[in-house]
C-alpha cells in the first residue's frame, strides 16, 4: 500500500495497492473506493495536490479524484505521461509538482487549473532521462526523493531528486 493525506472540510487518509483503494476518516472509518471511474489497476504511489488525489496506471495515465473527495473519480480527469513511450512505474510529489516515474523517463506535471479534463499540465522542459526500475523503490525523505533508477540502456543507479534536480547517488 501507498498512502497520502488529504485536506478539505474532512481531512482523510487515502491509501491503495495495485487493485484496491480506500479512504479513512474519523467519522466513517475505512471506506472502499468503488467508483467505476477509478482505474482497475494502478502502480505504486499516490499524490494529493490542491484538493485532488492522483494515481497512475501502467499505461502512464494519471487519474484524478473529484475535488476534496478521494472516493469520487471522474472519467475525464486523466492525462497521459507520454513524452516517451515507456511504461508507468510510480507516482510521487515534489514541491507543487506531480512526478510520473516511467520505465526510462520521468515527467513533471503541475496544476494548470484546467476547467475540463485533468487540472494537470506537463511542465515543459522538465523531463528527466532517469526512469524507475520498480515503483516500490520511490521514497520521499524530508522533501528529497530517492529511487532505483534505470536508463534506456539498462543501467541501474540510485538517484536523488531535490527541487526537480536529479543527482546520481550510486
Amino acid at each position: 500500500y501507498t498512502f497520502t493525506a488529504t485536506l478539505g472540510a474532512t481531512p482523510r487518509l487515502f491509501f491503495h495497492n495495485t487493485t484496491n483503494a480506500y479512504v479513512y476518516d474519523t467519522g466513517t472509518g475505512i471506506v472502499a473506493v468503488t467508483d467505476i471511474d477509478y482505474p482497475a489497476s494502478t502502480v505504486p504511489g499516490c499524490v494529493w495536490l490542491d484538493g485532488t488525489t492522483y494515481v497512475m496506471d501502467s499505461d502512464a495515465y494519471i487519474y484524478g479524484s473529484d475535488l476534496n473527495d478521494p472516493t469520487s473519480w471522474n472519467s475525464l480527469n486523466k492525462i497521459q505521461a507520454q513524452i516517451e513511450a515507456d511504461q508507468g512505474m510510480g507516482l510521487a510529489r515534489q514541491l507543487s509538482y506531480v512526478l510520473a516515474f516511467k520505465q526510462w523517463s520521468t515527467e513533471v506535471f503541475y496544476n494548470a487549473a484546467n476547467a475540463t479534463g485533468s487540472p494537470l499540465a506537463r511542465q515543459t522542459g522538465s523531463k528527466l532521462n532517469y526512469g524507475c526500475y520498480n515503483g516500490k523503490t520511490i521514497v520521499d525523505i524530508d522533501g528529497v526523493i530517492y529511487w532505483l533508477a534505470q536508463t534506456r540502456s539498462g543501467a541501474l543507479m540510485v538517484v536523488s531528486l531535490t527541487n526537480l534536480t536529479p543527482t546520481v547517488v550510486s
